[in-house]
């Protein structure tokens, strides 16, 4: 038995109104599979419809300045330095500071950083950066 195209392409209105016409049924799908693809594949897709754009508004500057005074590594309760019950997490800290430590330059902290070849310091100097 040949395929009826009336039937296959045929579509329900609000009214219940069965329109049973191929050419008609056909223009109705072809419009529906249209704006899904238009939707799904240029809106959401290639223009990325799913970000939102805002324009950025306003600035940030921030800077670091040292601290007047600074708490001792073995004071801080989350350093393993300090000697504190490890029922939390303790990592090993280091501390930073703007003074020569152990014959170190201006740039070190409490370590040398000292490994085959020129310290770290060494190197900090040599690049401008101390």
């Amino acid at each position: 038995m040949p395929t009826d195209w009336d039937d296959v392409l045929a579509y329900t209105t609000g009214r219940k109104v069965r329109i049973r016409h191929r050419w008609v049924g056909g223009l109705y799908y072809f419009a529906v599979l249209a704006i899904i693809a238009y939707t799904v594949v240029y809106q959401v897709v290639l223009l990325r419809g799913y970000l939102m754009n805002i324009p950025i508004t306003g600035s940030l500057h921030a800077s670091v300045e040292s601290a007047d005074s600074t708490a001792p590594v073995a004071s801080l309760a989350y350093c393993a330095q300090s000697g504190a019950p490890d029922d939390q997490l303790q990592l090993p800290c280091i501390s930073f500071e703007p003074k020569a430590v152990q014959g170190c330059c201006t740039c070190c902290c409490h370590t040398c950083w000292a490994r085959s070849g020129p310290t770290y310091c060494q190197l900090l100097q040599g690049s401008g950066r101390s």
